[in-house]
């Protein structure tokens, strides 16, 4: 589990994933979290990117 603190009113960023897949943190921001995967079971890498990305220009 990875947790990015709210900024503001916002509600922050969570990640959770299952055992087996190996999950390496790369990099976070206040609306980002960028994690590089390795799928145990079928021996794949692959970088998953998770964006909040709101509508409100106050933001």
């Amino acid at each position: 589990m990875h947790v990015v603190a709210p900024k503001g009113l916002s509600g922050g960023l969570c990640m959770f994933w299952k055992v087996a897949h190996h999950v390496v943190l790369v990099k976070y921001a206040n609306f980002l979290i960028e994690v590089g995967v390795h799928d145990i079971m079928h021996n794949s890498t692959w970088q998953f990117y998770m964006v909040f990305a709101s509508t409100d220009d106050g933001v």
